[in-house]
């Protein structure tokens, strides 16, 4: 190998270790910026080594990532990892293209940044480490970066519980979730660390660098502990189990020397995690300690029944599509299809985008044959790694496998999972083993045709930095673009929103869904909020254009109801701030209604329709669509729904009203006052947010009808969950002209938070200080509101 291919190999060599710490980027300024951004780096970082690497394994044999036979079997058999990873990216590439939305198979989305697209990349690293790390020195070296670069993410982790301020995720958080954003996530990557240290530990001789090492393993099981990831702490219980129980039966069945120290090493994970959990136990009182109440069975059964709700939703997706599935990244629609009422409990808009289980999550959108690959792939490294008798790797494979049945890959453990693949395949094809082992020789024959490779892996480097600019870097600031936007909405600057809206559309070459949805959600919210800016001709087409976008979205894709939520909100503006468009009512009607049919066990539906009816003033027809929804759910649950019920309530107050029924509305209020109780011993802060539309709709009905003293009462009910709403409370005594009563929860309304109340809620308070006639306080107000 001359000189400047030696510089090549070494380069690519370096860049493949530096990828190891890709794990701890974050893009702040992004949604979802713990996944979004690793992958928009890794993506462009293989795209511009490829040219290198396609360079090194033609021009030499010994590069290349297989072991050659003339026979197909012989090939197998030599590449048995390579062989059924790439067997599972045929299966993927052919279920993409069959599924309901090919685009989001190949492309992903934001939040997951999954797949086709992004799993080739994955193939291709997994070729590049096959190839260029080779010898044991290069693999211990290369687990030493892996290990230290979780180390650092660990210790970020631990930041989030202890500090705030820059780190991203910070405040004390109950779960910790490093610089994977989900504490799930974050689990399933230290655990498999864990073991690739655990791993390194038996290799390595020196005293010190056990030390560290161990003192790693105290690290990696504490964080895994206080993500308080319960599966995932199994998966770490488990893995060492099969670790003592291997070191165990070699003793009695073939004797083993130094087997207490074996022992100790095994057991080790188990007393670390005890340890971690003991001290994190103690860090809080008992009386007080959330943690204990989520490791303990008093929430292990809600999680685990709505797990099995999903997972029968998933089994009925799989006999819907057993050859091909639904396509990959497509279980929204599988959720949608095969919707169990079961599922809601009516906090928020409860939607799984994931299985939470590979299994079921693999065979409902690739296939059956899909889940068979996979898990072929898992066991030719199981054969492996029990033929090279390796229960350090065994019992990470093991924990991979039970941390996954609960829950799904993303990127850290993607990463891990191919670079134990390449680990494998690199032994299992060369039968590599000890340092020392040969470097490249000779090039290979067809390197007399470098007149023609060479000038065309040129142009395809000229490809690859145009494909990163278009695929990656163009996407990840039309992410960058869109948050901006949804920024300046949230600070009133509607015009300047728009404009960073139009650079986004620009930049978004695949994910220009993605765009209209945040477009969606924040531009419909502000035009609601100042409905003369709607009505400018420029404005008015972004309306037209939401529209539009998710007509022809639920056209290619009528099977994910996601799409009609958008599309029912933009329906819902047109037909309200609009007036003289009368389509714009027929056409949201319409929509819910074949919606309904089409998914006639959705209850989010149910409720959207209800919200049409209410809208409308059409009370019959909502206290007819709501009790369905009520009757349809008490079928399948005998659990409270508070999302039901806040609109049973909701229409029992308007229809009194009308009515002039007493008691009719001291029902729906009660109804309400329940719901709100109920959610209050849940805990459960964010609902009231969620539902606001429906409080504040009860609420404006009660001051139309001069009933003050039932808006008070309301609006303070819903500021035991959120204070936020002192603000109105004070406001509903000052209609009462209970002054002091106003005058007390506008000072405790005037002690919180901009973040809390924010701007208009500030400008609004100002406002009854100056009906309350005190200029100091509402000075006061008008300076936080700036």
């Amino acid at each position: 190998m001359n000189k400047i291919d030696l510089v090549l190999l070494k380069i690519l060599r370096y860049a493949l270790l530096f990828s190891l710490f890709f794990p701890l980027i974050i893009f702040r300024n992004s949604f979802s910026p713990f996944n979004f951004g690793k992958l928009i780096v890794f993506r462009t970082y293989i795209e511009i080594l490829l040219p290198v690497f396609l360079y090194l394994i033609i021009k030499y044999p010994q590069l290349r990532p297989w072991k050659w036979s003339s026979s197909v079997w012989g090939f197998f058999k030599n590449n048995l990892i390579l062989c059924t990873l790439g067997l599972f990216l045929v299966s993927y590439i052919i279920s993409t293209f069959a599924g309901v939305n090919w685009r989001l198979s190949f492309w992903g989305s934001w939040e997951r940044m999954g797949g086709l697209f992004s799993l080739l990349h994955y193939f291709i690293f997994f070729l590049m480490v096959v190839s260029v790390i080779r010898t044991k020195d290069d693999w211990v070296g290369f687990f030493w970066i892996l290990v230290s670069a979780a180390f650092i993410s660990s210790a970020y982790g631990f930041l989030q519980k202890f500090t705030s301020g820059v780190i991203v995720g910070a405040t004390g958080r109950f779960r910790i979730v490093g610089t994977s954003g989900n504490a799930a996530a974050f689990a399933g990557y230290l655990v498999l660390s864990f073991f690739v240290a655990l791993y390194l530990y038996t290799q390595t001789r020196s005293k010190i660098k056990k030390g560290i090492l161990a003192a790693v393993c105290c690290i990696f099981s504490a964080a895994v502990v206080m993500t308080l990831t319960r599966g995932t702490i199994l998966a770490l219980i488990l893995g060492a189990a099969f670790i003592i129980g291997w070191f165990i039966a070699r003793y009695l069945f073939n004797g083993i020397a130094g087997l207490r120290k074996r022992i100790i090493i095994a057991v080790a994970p188990l007393i670390l995690v005890v340890v971690a959990a003991l001290s994190i136990f103690f860090y809080t009182p008992i009386s007080q300690n959330n943690i204990i109440r989520r490791l303990t069975f008093t929430t292990f059964r809600n999680t685990v029944s709505f797990r099995l709700i999903v997972w029968n939703m998933a089994l009925s997706g799989i006999k819907d599509k057993p050859i091909l599935g639904w396509g990959p990244e497509n279980f929204e629609s599988v959720f949608s299809m095969n919707y169990n009422p079961k599922i809601f409990g009516g906090i928020g808009d409860v939607f799984y985008d994931r299985a939470h289980n590979f299994v079921l999550d693999i065979a409902s959108t690739q296939g059956i044959p899909g889940i068979i690959l996979w898990m072929a792939f898992i066991i030719s490294l199981l054969i492996f790694l029990i033929r090279e008798r390796n229960p350090v790797l065994i019992g990470l494979l093991i924990a991979y496998c039970v941390h996954n049945f609960f829950f799904f890959d993303l990127f850290s453990t993607y990463m891990i999972i191919f670079v134990i693949a390449a680990y494998v395949q690199g032994d299992f094809a060369r039968s590599v083993a000890a340092a020392g082992a040969e470097e490249p020789g000779e090039p290979d024959k067809i390197y007399r045709y470098q007149k023609i490779y060479i000038p065309g892996l040129i142009a395809l480097l000229i490809l690859m930095v145009f494909l990163a600019v278009f695929t990656n870097i163009k996407p990840a600031m039309a992410n960058y673009y869109s948050t901006r936007s949804v920024v300046l909405f949230s600070q009133n600057m509607g015009s300047e929103a728009l404009s960073f809206f139009d650079k986004a559309y620009a930049d978004a070459y695949w994910s220009k869904w993605e765009v209209r949805r945040k477009l969606a959600e924040s531009y419909i919210s502000y035009i609601f909020n100042d409905g003369a800016f709607v009505k400018k001709d420029y404005n008015r087409k972004y309306l037209s254009e939401i529209i539009s976008g998710f007509e022809e979205e639920i056209k290619n894709n009528p099977d994910a109801y996601p799409n009609y939520i958008y599309l029912s909100k933009a329906y819902r503006a047109d037909s309200i701030l609009l007036k003289n468009n009368s389509d714009g009512g027929v056409n949201w009607e319409n929509l819910l209604l074949n919606a309904q049919k089409k998914f006639p066990n959705l209850l989010l539906v149910y409720n959207d329709l209800f919200d049409f009816y209410m809208e409308k003033g059409k009370l019959a027809e909502a206290r007819t669509i709501i009790t369905d929804a009520s009757v349809l759910r008490n079928k399948n649950s005998s659990n409270i729904s508070p999302a039901i019920e806040a609109r049973l309530g909701a229409v029992s107050v308007f229809e009194g009203l009308s009515l002039k029924n007493e008691g009719e509305i001291k029902n729906g209020l009660e109804i309400i006052y329940n719901t709100i109780d109920y959610l209050h011993s849940l805990r459960e802060v964010d609902f009231i947010d969620d539902h606001t539309v429906i409080f504040l709709r009860v609420g404006d009905k009660l001051k139309s009808s001069r009933r003050y003293k039932n808006m008070a009462e309301l609006y303070r009910k819903m500021s035991e969950i959120n204070q936020k709403y002192f603000i109105l409370v004070s406001y509903s005594y000052l209609l009462m002209g209970d002054r002091q009563n106003a005058l007390l929860y506008a000072d405790k309304s005037l002690e919180l938070k901009f973040n809390l109340v924010g701007k208009n809620g500030f400008k609004f308070l100002s406002d009854i200080y100056k009906a309350l006639g005190d200029n100091k306080k509402r000075s006061e107000a008008l300076l936080k509101d700036k």
